[in-house]
């Protein structure tokens, strides 16, 4: 598959026909993004539906999906005009080889945005497409205690496993939120935290805490207030070691998935998980390699030309030279 089929496989999946007649005039708020969020979302559906569905709904009784920042539903790309489902629908209406979510736990601290999702959830369930069998919206921030004990308390105690999503606006996850999902005996997950790089090397001279709260310890990213490496990539790297070495068994490989605007600036999407050596892990490398291929100039140029045979693989190798 070319990486411009790749895009136009994922946004017909993005842009469902049904979903998209039910919610995009609903009047109720959205997120707004760029373009590259195309990319994030693509990557995220096709994890769950070709491999995280298939592999864990063999071997485990109750697979959980945990969304910590899961917006309003739907998210909205200004620059092309498109209204894609968001991360809490791709996963409450996923269905693969008779495998879905057993339970779907969504935290938003926006509380028009949970009002929201609240609403498209209930819209989608009165027609028949959500698959999750229970599925909660908590209103609150994921970094309150309470509420992420809140979650650890919805969790099945027997035969589960965790798909968890984070997808904050900056930086603001702090290390204790993670510790609870590493520190719950007997729980394992795989995840995807959104890490803002040129979020997180702006504040590196301002002497907020934000970056010990993220790392734990102040220790962790210290060394990148005086470094050769770029800034952002210090961070970057410092922070995998530490989910390495602090992930207790749970978190041995850390995969950087680079999401690129196209214009010089992205984020970088890591994919965690305590496997090391699984078969499967062949299907993340391959969706590292097609999303680090393009970039939201790309999804932009697709949008413009009238066929698939319009939008080159030389144009795609145009709009990378621009990273």
């Amino acid at each position: 598959m070319t990486p411009k089929e790749w895009i136009e496989k994922y946004k017909s999946f993005l842009k469902d026909e049904t979903i998209h007649r039910l919610l995009s005039n609903d009047g109720l708020p959205i997120n707004k993004f760029k373009s590259w969020t195309f990319l994030k979302l693509a990557v995220l559906y096709s994890y769950i539906h070709f491999i995280y569905l298939p592999h864990i709904g063999k071997n485990y009784e109750n697979p959980i999906y945990i969304d910590l920042f899961a917006g309003s539903g739907v998210s909205f790309d200004t620059e092309n005009k498109i209204l894609y489902v968001g991360s809490p629908i791709i996963a409450a209406t996923n269905e693969t080889s008779g495998y879905h979510f057993k339970k779907c736990i969504f935290v938003e601290k926006n509380e028009k945005y949970a009002s929201a999702l609240q609403q498209r959830l209930e819209i989608l369930k009165n027609n028949d497409l959500i698959k999750c069998e229970m599925y909660t919206v908590i209103t609150g921030d994921c970094n309150d205690p309470r509420i992420i004990r809140r979650v650890m308390n919805l969790i099945p105690r027997a035969k589960k496993h965790v798909m968890l999503f984070v997808d904050p606006y900056g930086i603001k996850f702090y290390k204790s939120t993670l510790d609870a999902f590493i520190n719950k005996p007997y729980l394992y997950f795989d995840m995807f935290f959104n890490f803002q790089n040129h979020a997180a090397a702006r504040l590196i001279k301002k002497g907020t805490n934000t970056l010990t709260q993220l790392f734990g310890k102040k220790i962790w990213w210290a060394p990148c207030q005086d470094t050769n490496e770029k800034v952002y990539d210090c961070l970057l790297n410092r922070y995998i070691e530490m989910l390495k070495k602090e992930g207790k068994g749970k978190i041995n490989t850390v995969m950087p998935i680079k999401v690129n605007s196209g214009m010089g600036y992205g984020y970088t999407l890591l994919f965690t998980t305590r496997k090391e050596d699984a078969e499967w892990l062949t299907g993340v490398n391959h969706l590292k390699d097609v999303a680090e291929e393009l970039t939201g100039m790309t999804i932009t140029t697709l949008e413009k030309t009238t066929t698939l045979e319009d939008f080159s693989d030389e144009k795609i190798k145009g709009d990378k030279a621009h990273t």
